[in-house]
């Protein structure tokens, strides 16, 4: 009597239609619970920390800043598992938007709802909702990847680019001072980086005017080494005069 041999799992050919959708569908399960995480973290902090103010909270001006700031460094100082700073932001910065597209139609909020998190959390730095209604809509209708939805901000939105940090912009004084970049400077924008990286920017700071003190100093000392050169020069073209003087 012969036996059927069952092939083992290493011998069992990959099914790569079923592996595709499951990665998918895995993808869609993670993305549904983390969103709705994100959505009630959003809700909390803005009813925590803004009173329930949408508008305080798009201006990130919470009558509580000192405590959220506070909350912020307890998760930066706790286990790696904890929400990092662009996490709470974007939760709440999720609210916000939801809140604007909401007002705009039940079409288009629909619409948006079925997006991915991923594609919400890259559309929060557009700020001209006329902009995003638009990509909202090619997301949906042309499936844009992500890679894809960023290419597309650029086109539509041609001044658009990825914001410098404070540490690479101390490198470059004539774009740091700039009022273009008057914002990172602000005591809004200091206080809500981490101590960690205050420290940094201080220390970069100062190597950065000890520098140009140094390089001051060697200009000073070129400068009054031309100015004693000119009153040598002044001082011979005087004695030409009164050479050619004595001659006349």
């Amino acid at each position: 009597m012969n036996e059927t041999t069952i092939p083992s799992t290493s011998q069992m050919p990959a099914n790569t239609d079923l592996a595709e959708s499951a990665f998918k569908k895995l993808l869609e399960i993670i993305s549904e619970n983390f969103e709705k995480a994100m959505y009630d973290a959003g809700d909390y902090l803005i009813k925590t920390f803004y009173d329930g103010n949408i508008e305080l909270a798009r201006k990130k001006e919470s009558p509580e800043k000192g405590s959220l700031n506070q909350l912020i460094k307890r998760l930066q100082s706790n286990s790696e598992g904890s929400p990092s700073k662009s996490w709470i932001y974007n939760s709440i910065g999720l609210i916000v938007q939801e809140s604007d597209i909401k007002q705009l139609g039940e079409k288009i909020f629909h619409t948006y709802g079925k997006l991915f998190l991923s594609h919400k959390t890259h559309l929060l730095d557009v700020k001209n909702i006329d902009k995003k209604l638009i990509l909202i809509k090619e997301i949906a209708d042309k499936n844009l990847s992500v890679r894809a939805l960023e290419e597309r901000k650029k086109e539509l939105i041609p001044n658009m680019q990825k914001k410098k940090s404070l540490l690479t912009l101390l490198n470059v004084p004539d774009q740091l001072f700039n009022n273009n970049n008057k914002e990172i400077l602000s005591q809004k924008n200091l206080s809500e980086l981490s101590d960690k990286r205050l420290s940094a920017i201080k220390d970069k700071t100062i190597l950065k005017f000890q520098s140009l003190e140094k390089e001051i100093s060697k200009h000073n000392e070129k400068i009054k080494l031309q100015k004693s050169f000119i009153k040598k020069y002044q001082k011979l073209a005087n004695d030409i005069d009164k050479l050619i003087e004595t001659k006349s």
